[in-house]
């Protein structure tokens, strides 16, 4: 169209894009005579989409699990050996990140039963508590391996 004298915001229009997405083929194509996208950069892709889907499912059914057991287990299942790069960002595609896992003392239903006793107990120091100075603790290394495992 455009070689037959039209506008590019009209052939934008007719397509209903806009006029930057016709002028950009319109360059390609008299670069390299051809409106098809350039060869890219970088190798092809190890996993399939299937395979994404089983990383991202074993990832959601056992959240503790780390990127280097989530490589073995796809290695197990499909065969497909890929490094845990790639399972990083792979799950980072499904917004699925590395966190540490907290170590926590688990309540058991008698620390909460007494936890609650003493809220109830202390609701009305109002003036007691704006006495106390609440702070929060923060933990700093000089190096930055802390020897918590990332799942």
């Amino acid at each position: 169209m455009l070689q037959s004298g039209s506008v590019q915001q009209e052939v934008a229009n007719l397509f209903n894009v806009s006029q930057s997405v016709i002028s950009r083929l319109n360059n390609r194509f008299n670069e390299t005579g051809s409106v098809l996208e350039r060869p890219r950069i970088g190798g092809p892709r190890k996993t399939t989409a299937a395979e994404d889907r089983f990383v991202t499912l074993s990832a959601r059914r056992e959240p503790l699990s780390t990127c280097r057991q989530l490589s073995r287990r796809l290695f197990n299942a499909t065969g497909t050996s890929v490094s845990i790069e790639t399972i990083r960002r792979r799950l980072n595609c499904v917004h699925l990140r590395s966190r540490r896992l907290l170590r926590r003392v688990p309540l058991t239903q008698n620390h909460m039963r007494q936890r609650l006793q003493w809220a109830r107990d202390h609701v009305n120091w109002v003036n007691e508590l704006r006495s106390v100075l609440v702070t929060d603790e923060s933990r700093y290394a000089r190096f930055s391996d802390s020897r918590r495992v990332r799942v």
